[in-house]
């Protein structure tokens, strides 16, 4: 052998050595990842070369490859394998123990064949196998639900991240759960592999509300105020909340103070959180007469018998969590809205042109004992709030009153509805364009609260003074009920 031969055959097995190295080391760097890929030009994997390797879930054995060798893969915890057209033999052996494993290959292929004799799961290459029912969905706050993926591989891991946790979380299993009203991307990855899900999902607001009518008074019953429970369920039932959420909607007539503050608490209290919208509204007799912030406009239940203070009233109602809205359809609720002075009085032009005729029985505090913790007064942050404080006058609540302190209220065309209702009803609409948005707003489609007020208090000044809280602000209430 001439020395150049031998020189020849010399670097040919370093070349050869060098690539053996080389290949070792990426496929070991490969396993270490998760996922391995097998170049074509080594022909052969060899026998054991991945056996009992349990962090090897992916192995991708590229076209060129047409041996796999005894136990090459044994004991490994290989999910997945993608064959190539190329291969013309598997050892009897080479997969032993990989239980579950899927076989990804062209069809009509050797590796095929190997799969419907051995009874092995196979999938047609090129095929998604992560896919999604929905690339939008919608879920209530505080609600769960199992996130619309399907994985072909049985058992195969899946990553699932959300971008806002703040929004929506998800776990391991692909739970997820509303934590707050707004719209976050689940992502669900199928790890070593090269596919990934996307869905947008909309974390919706519950929205409640709960309606009372006081109607049987001295002198017969008062129709219109069960009128307006009617009409404004029919206003309601027209619209949703800004996000697409659907009222639920409770209503009740003639309540005791104590059983208006149960249904309170059973409806809009206990279900309640963060983030989400609760509507009280109240068609009552109210008090016009009282100058101190104590008596001043209460709400007053079942003839008389009992009443709501609008101070209690508004501490029962912070309870909830999540924005309030409080329309109240009376005589004198403004007072829900004012200040008052260091000594609980307040003033107001309003004529002053009936007569007090509550009774001294009418003085009993039936309510006092329905929960004793609604004299504990205290705002969103934890402080302490004065003796005087308006406990309405926080960012909690929106309130609408009908007229103010000691304002009269009136009904319309008769004994069917109160004027203020009406007018709330008709500026939000039941169909089409809301007018209030239109005539007040800017048309966008949106009603928000100061853009109804506006037109509630157009609407209603030649009889009485609407009020608001904060009557400027532009939270948006509701948008139409697509039809």
């Amino acid at each position: 052998m001439t020395a150049a031969t031998l020189l020849r055959r010399s670097v040919r097995a370093l070349v050869f050595c060098a690539g053996i190295l080389f290949c070792a080391f990426f496929l070991c760097r490969s396993a270490q990842a998760g996922r391995t890929v097998l170049p074509g030009r080594l022909k052969t994997v060899e026998e054991e070369a991945f056996a009992g390797d349990r962090r090897l879930n992916v192995a991708v054995v590229g076209e060129g490859v047409t041996v796999i060798g005894p136990r090459a893969f044994a004991g490994s915890a290989l999910k997945v394998i993608y064959l190539p057209a190329s291969l013309e033999s598997i050892a009897a052996d080479a997969f032993d123990g990989c239980d579950g494993m899927t076989v990804i290959s062209p069809p009509g292929c050797y590796a095929r064949r190997w799969c419907r004799s051995k009874g092995v799961n196979w999938i047609k290459a090129g095929t998604q196998l992560l896919t999604t029912e929905t690339t939008e969905l919608t879920i209530r706050n505080g609600a769960t639900a199992d996130a619309p993926v399907t994985m072909k591989v049985e058992g195969y891991p899946l990553k699932w991240t959300s971008s806002n946790q703040k929004v929506l979380t998800v776990d391991e299993n692909g739970k997820i759960f509303g934590v707050y009203p707004g719209k976050a991307t689940l992502t669900a990855k199928a790890r070593d592999l090269e596919e990934s899900v996307k869905i947008t999902v909309t974390v919706q607001a519950n929205y409640r509300a709960v309606l009372f009518s006081e109607s049987t008074f001295e002198g017969g019953v008062i129709q219109r105020n069960r009128g307006d429970v009617k009409l404004m369920t029919e206003m309601l039932n027209s619209v949703r909340g800004p996000d697409g959420g659907k009222y639920e909607i409770h209503s009740f007539d003639d309540l005791t103070a104590p059983e208006v503050y149960r249904k309170i608490e059973t409806y809009l209290e206990v279900p309640s959180r963060d983030g989400d919208v609760s509507m009280f509204f109240f068609a009552s007799h109210g008090d016009k007469v009282s100058r101190d912030q104590e008596n001043a406009g209460r709400l007053f239940c079942k003839m008389k018998e009992t009443w709501l203070p609008l101070q209690e009233l508004a501490a029962a109602l912070t309870l909830i969590d999540g924005k309030v809205i409080v329309l109240l359809e009376s005589c004198g609720p403004g007072a829900a809205v004012m200040e008052f002075d260091s000594n609980g009085a307040g003033e107001a032009d309003a004529p002053d042109n009936e007569e007090n005729d509550l009774t001294a029985n009418d003085m009993l505090r039936y309510f006092s004992a329905a929960d004793p913790g609604l004299k504990v007064y205290t705002y969103d942050d934890g402080g302490e709030v004065q003796p005087n404080g308006n406990l309405f006058l926080t960012d909690k609540f929106l309130v609408m009153t009908a007229s103010k302190y000691r304002e009269t209220s009136y009904m319309y065309e008769g004994d069917t509805h109160n004027l203020f209702p009406v007018v709330l009803a008709r500026g939000v609409g039941t169909s089409g364009e809301m007018p209030a948005d239109k005539v007040k707003g800017n048309s966008d489609g949106i009603l928000a609260f100061k853009e109804l007020f506006d037109y509630v208090f157009n609407y209603t000044l030649y009889r009485q003074t609407a009020c608001a809280w904060p009557s400027g602000s532009m939270y948006e209430l509701f948008v139409r009920a697509e039809e």
